[in-house]
C-alpha cells in the first residue's frame, strides 16, 4: 500500500455514509410524475429522517461554528424505509430506462442509499451518528471514527501486507490507526539525500494560531519575501487555509512588485492544475512565488526536481479546522486512553507539513531551503515529530537572521 499516510482518512470515508434531506427533496420533485412508486418510498425515507431530527431535539453541541447532535446509537428506524426504497428502485436502475434530466442523479442516489444501508448493517462501537442542520437542511451521517478493525480484517486475508510512505510520523500512531498488531514489524529508514543540501530554519517569532493571525500578517509576508528574495528561484508557500493565504497575499504583493506571484484557486480542474505546474518549468529567470493551501493538490504527489523548486515556506503546523467530526474523533480516542487532540489534530497536521516539505528535495543532487513559520515548531511536542535528519533546527529567536542565513546557503550552494 503506497502513500499509506492517506489510508486512514480514505478508509474512514469509505466506511462512512450520509443522507441529506435537501437532496431527497430535490430528486423527489423531479420524479414524482414519472416514477410515483419510487417517489412514494423516497417520501417515506424523508419522513423517517425528519422523525429522527425531532427525536434528537435542539443541537446540544457546537464545533467550528456548526451546531450538531451526536449519538452512539444506530438509527435502526431507517432500516425499513431504506430497504423499501432499494426494492422499489432496483428494477428501474438495472433495467432499460429513458434518459431524463433526473436519471443520473437518481442512479447516484440509489447507490448512495444502498451504501448507507450496508454501512448501517455494520454499525458498531467505532461508529457515531452525527446530525447537522435542520428541516430541509438536515443531514444524518454514520461516521466511522476508527476503521482499524476493518483494515486489519482486510489485510488478514492476504499472506502479507506492506504499508509505506515517506511521512508515517509518528510510526506507532500510524500502526495503531491502520490496523497494525503488536507483533507487526516496523522499519524506519533515514533519508537517502545529503543533509547539507537542505537548509531548514524556524521563524518562531511569528504566531499562526487563529487568534493571533491578524496581528502577524505583515511579519508573515515579510518573512516569505526575505526567504524568496535571497535567491532567484521558484518558491512554494503553504497556508493552513485559503482565507489566511489571501490575507497574507494582499500584503505580500506590494512588497514584491517584480516577483511573479502565483495563487492556487479554490476550484482547479486537471487542466488548470497542469498549467499551474508548467510555470515551474521556468527557473532562474525571476523570483517566482506560488501561494498554495497545505493539504491541497500541490502539497503532495507532485515532483518538481532540480531547480524547478528551490524553496518552500510552511505557515503553521497544519492543524485541521475544528469540526463536529474531528471533535467526536478527539473524544473517541481520549476515551481510549490516548491524547485525543493529538490523534484528531496534531498528527494529521504534522503529516501535511511533512508532505509539503517533501516537495523540496526530490533527488540526491537537489538543494533547497525550507522555512517553518510558527513558534510551535520549536516546542518539544512538535520537534519530536519532525524527521531526525532535520535536527538541529536554528530559530530566529536565537538571533538567526532569516535573510542572511538564506543568502549564505545559496552563496555556498549555487547550482550549476
Amino acid at each position: 500500500i503506497d502513500e499509506a499516510h492517506n489510508l486512514f482518512e480514505r478508509a474512514r470515508g469509505m466506511y462512512s455514509a450520509e443522507l441529506d434531506v435537501r437532496l431527497l427533496l430535490d430528486i423527489s420533485k423531479e420524479i414524482k410524475k414519472d416514477l410515483p412508486l419510487i417517489n412514494k418510498k423516497l417520501i417515506k425515507l424523508r419522513k423517517a429522517l425528519s422523525s429522527l431530527e425531532k427525536e434528537a431535539g435542539k443541537p446540544t453541541s457546537e464545533a467550528g461554528g456548526e451546531k450538531y447532535n451526536a449519538t452512539f446509537k444506530a438509527p435502526v428506524s431507517l432500516k425499513a424505509p431504506l430497504s423499501e426504497f432499494i426494492t422499489a428502485a432496483e428494477s428501474w436502475v438495472s433495467g432499460e430506462r429513458e434518459d431524463k434530466p433526473y436519471t443520473e442523479k437518481l442512479v447516484n442516489l440509489f447507490f448512495d442509499i444502498l451504501h448507507f444501508k450496508n454501512i448501517l448493517e455494520i454499525y458498531s462501537d467505532n461508529y457515531c451518528t452525527l446530525m447537522t442542520g435542520k428541516k430541509t437542511g438536515f443531514c444524518l451521517k454514520l461516521v466511522c471514527l476508527d476503521p482499524s478493525a476493518m483494515l486489519d480484517l482486510k489485510m488478514a486475508s492476504a499472506k502479507s501486507t506492506v504499508l509505506f510512505s515517506a511521512t508515517l510520523s509518528p510510526l506507532w500512531y500510524f500502526k495503531n490507526i491502520l490496523g497494525g498488531r503488536d507483533d507487526d514489524i516496523t522499519l524506519k529508514l533515514p533519508s537517502p539525500f545529503p543533509r547539507e543540501n537542505l537548509l531548514i530554519l524556524n521563524e518562531d517569532r511569528i504566531e499562526t494560531r487563529y487568534i493571533h493571525r491578524q496581528q502577524y500578517l505583515e511579519a508573515n509576508a515579510k518573512a516569505i519575501y526575505d526567504w524568496a528574495v535571497s535567491h532567484k528561484g521558484n518558491v512554494m508557500v503553504f497556508f493552513p487555509s485559503y482565507k489566511y493565504l489571501l490575507d497574507v497575499l494582499e500584503i505580500f504583493r506590494p512588497l514584491a512588485p517584480d516577483f511573479e506571484v502565483l495563487c492556487q484557486d479554490r476550484e482547479m480542474d486537471e487542466s488548470a492544475r497542469e498549467d499551474f505546474l508548467k510555470k515551474f518549468d521556468h527557473f532562474g529567470d525571476k523570483n517566482r512565488v506560488a501561494f498554495c493551501v497545505l493539504g491541497g493538490v500541490f502539497s503532495e504527489g507532485i515532483d518538481l526536481t532540480g531547480e524547478k523548486l528551490t524553496a518552500v515556506v510552511i505557515v503553521g503546523v497544519g492543524l485541521p479546522q475544528i469540526s463536529p467530526e474531528l471533535e467526536i474523533i478527539r473524544a473517541y480516542y481520549q476515551n481510549k486512553g490516548v491524547s485525543g487532540f493529538s490523534f484528531a489534530y496534531t498528527y494529521p497536521g504534522i503529516n501535511k507539513v511533512l508532505q509539503a516539505a517533501g516537495r523540496l528535495i526530490r533527488s540526491e543532487s537537489d538543494r533547497g531551503a525550507l522555512l517553518l513559520i510558527d513558534s510551535r515548531f520549536s516546542s518539544p511536542e512538535y520537534l519530536n515529530l519532525l524527521p531526525e535528519e532535520w535536527h538541529p533546527i536554528p530559530r530566529t529567536s536565537q538571533g538567526a537572521s532569516l535573510y542572511q542565513i538564506a543568502c549564505d546557503f545559496w552563496n555556498e550552494n549555487t547550482k550549476t
